[in-house]
């Protein structure tokens, strides 16, 4: 348990190892199995009593994955929390003399759920009348909420505060509410864990797109996009560049390995995005190419000199993109769009180069470029498409509220079209292709400071179908 909380993982892993081989067998089902069905019982319910073993142990292998915040790591930490969790639970909140194990307690549950409270108060009994007596009280403080634990027996085990009467009442400090708390709590949030490393920030974008080989028209195609830390406060390139490894991890709905990449970077590896004079904002991306599913999808970084680490971790679906129907791909915010001209750091869409902008807060002299894919276009035999793309702009008050509505075709300067593309000033276009990709280069220079909402509309008029996405981004 030291060893996790001094953050030496692996000799955490290792001794951990060695103690559960030496435990009983009921005390290690407790460690490795009773005390993880306990927490799960809220997500799975009655459906654990109709599974058997193998079926639980598999969920139970998966919850620890999926919630792993460092999939970067050697090892599993949300593991081995668990197993500090309960070496604390039975080494303090235990009442041997009634042979009651901490885990098994009030206090050992919402331990093992949310972790060492952040702040704890403690009130002696005390004697209200002739007759009554207060309780004693515990009461413990996370982010956001607390829980109040009173000893009404005098025995030292703690139970969540309840209202109740009689010779033995809780303490005046008690939340007579924590136990109906508690149990709504864990329906919503069955745990929570956050590594105590030191951590950093990564500004990020995921961009979806649907695949753009008509063999594989039930996948689809996402990107991530992000900033490397070779940047200092004012932007500019640090003197050392620090060694640091990137990791992207997909996972299916049954939280199955689908994808899985591990980039290891230092001055050498990623020269190339550092000595870019395109890559301003040194850029790398990542792509991911899988079937159109819900997944879970995890973005972690991590430097090597310190172990500080940045983790995203989302384990909810991304709507699909329509294999059939008239569908756009997510609008990206670029520094530059080139055709067959790679730029390091890009992303790749068929040779047409997207060096995307993550931080979407830009100057009025800055140059931005939009790009898209509009999907499943109506064409017969040797016709050509037509569509119509309808760009909109919104500036939006400080609270939030739009105002105003501006016709963004008309405002813009020059527009610079891809070459399957033909523009007209009423904004229809022909092309051979189903999927034409889209990109303009967007004139800024008129925009006073402020929020701004981007909305891209197109229109088959062969189909009628017709799709839209939107994209907010800054004027500073």
């Amino acid at each position: 348990m030291i060893y996790h909380r001094l953050e030496e993982e692996e000799n955490a892993e290792m001794e951990f190892s060695k103690a559960l081989n030496l435990m009983s067998f009921n005390e290690r089902e407790d460690y490795e199995y009773n005390s993880v069905l306990k927490i799960l019982w809220p997500l799975y319910g009655e459906q654990l009593e109709k599974m058997d073993r193998r079926e639980i142990e598999q969920s139970i292998a998966r919850f620890w994955k999926v919630n792993n915040p460092l999939l970067l790591s050697k090892a599993n930490v949300r593991l081995l929390e668990h197993y500090s969790r309960m070496v604390y639970a039975n080494l303090y909140f235990g009442v041997p003399k009634h042979g009651i194990e901490g885990w098994k307690t009030d206090r050992g549950e919402v331990l093992l759920r949310y972790g060492i409270p952040k702040m704890r108060s403690s009130t002696r009994a005390g004697i209200v009348g002739e007759s009554t007596f207060t309780s004693r009280n515990d009461v413990w403080y996370y982010s956001g909420s607390s829980f109040s634990f009173d000893d009404y027996a005098m025995s030292g085990n703690f139970k969540l505060s309840w209202e109740r009467g009689g010779r033995f009442v809780s303490n005046r400090r008690s939340n007579e509410y924590s136990f109906q708390n508690f149990e709504n709590m864990k329906k919503v949030n069955i745990q929570s864990y956050v590594p105590i490393k030191k951590q950093f920030t990564v500004n990020k974008e995921i961009y979806f797109f649907g695949s753009l080989d008509e063999k594989e028209r039930n996948k689809r195609d996402a990107y991530i996009a992000y900033q490397l830390p070779v940047l200092d406060s004012a932007g500019r390139l640090l003197k050392e560049i620090p060694a640091f490894e990137a990791g992207v991890f997909l996972f299916d709905r049954g939280f199955n390995t689908v994808f899985e990449k591990r980039i290891n970077y230092d001055s050498i590896s990623c020269a190339g995005i550092i000595q870019s004079p395109e890559n301003g904002s040194k850029v790398d991306n990542v792509k991911l190419n899988f079937n159109a599913d819900t997944l879970s999808l995890a973005f972690e970084m991590r430097k090597r000199a310190d172990s500080s680490f940045y983790s995203y971790h989302s384990i909810t679906g991304r709507p699909g993109i329509s294999s059939d129907k008239v569908d756009m791909s997510d609008i990206l915010l670029a520094y530059d769009v080139e055709q067959g001209n790679p730029i390091p750091g890009a992303i790749n869409r068929n040779g047409t180069y997207i060096l995307p902008r993550v931080v979407k807060e830009f100057t009025n002299t800055d140059i931005v470029y939009l790009y898209y894919e509009a999907y499943n276009l109506s064409r017969e035999g040797d016709e050509d498409t037509d569509f119509e793309q309808v760009i909109t702009l919104q500036k939006q008050k400080e609270e939030g509220e739009v105002k105003g509505l501006f016709s963004f075709i008309s405002d813009l300067g020059n527009l610079i079209f891809g070459s399957d593309s033909k523009i007209s000033l009423t904004s229809t276009y022909h092309t051979k292709e189903r999927n034409p990709q889209q990109y303009i280069q967007l004139d800024l220079s008129k925009l006073p400071k402020g929020n701004y909402e981007l909305t891209v509309e197109i229109h088959d008029k062969k189909s009628d179908g017709r799709k839209e996405k939107k994209i907010g981004f800054t004027i500073i």
